[in-house]
């Protein structure tokens, strides 16, 4: 079983394989910026078993933050937020 912080829980959206929308937290945000791999997210010599991605997004109020992303299988959430 795999338990979700409901707080952190995010859907998101992707054109090409990148992230373009998400829905976090009741409020919809769009992908502001170019999608990156975050900076704490490195290997050495084998791909990762998680999927991780850092991004701005924007709500429909203009409210921005940047937000570090992680895939859980088919789940994914909000690990960190940057303002």
């Amino acid at each position: 079983m795999t338990l979700i912080d409901t707080d952190s829980a995010a859907t998101i959206w992707f054109e090409d394989e990148v992230p373009v929308r998400m829905l976090w937290r009741r409020r919809r945000w769009r992908v502001s910026d170019t999608p990156t791999e975050p900076d704490w997210f490195y290997w050495s010599t084998h791909p990762p078993r998680v999927v991780a991605w850092r991004f701005q997004a924007t709500d429909e109020t203009g409210d921005s933050l940047v937000v570090d992303v992680v895939q859980n299988g088919q789940l994914w959430s909000v690990v960190k937020t940057y303002r």
